[in-house]
């Protein structure tokens, strides 16, 4: 959160998944799909090799909370890429 008392509830360790959505969503909207491609590889590396335990290390959190925010923030991107799929048909 922001600060005590502020009415803001961000968590700035997880506005970078947010902003990574938003970024492949100008990348595809501009029609710059190699670089959105290059981008998506870019997370797999970034994310993807780290075990729960490691994130939830780094992040000073319980290991189930890294479990189901990351389960949710890939169960929300599938939905946005089949949507887009769906969409493209």
């Amino acid at each position: 959160p922001e600060a005590p008392g502020s009415g803001r509830t961000w968590d700035y360790r997880y506005c970078w998944l947010r902003d990574a959505y938003y970024a492949l969503e100008a990348f595809r909207l501009l029609g710059h799909f190699e670089e959105r491609e290059s981008f998506i590889r870019f997370l797999l590396n970034t994310v993807g090799g780290e075990s729960y335990a490691d994130i939830a290390q780094k992040l000073d959190l319980p290991i189930g909370t890294v479990m189901s925010r990351l389960h949710r923030a890939k169960a929300t991107m599938r939905d946005k890429l089949a949507e887009e799929n769906v969409s493209k048909s």
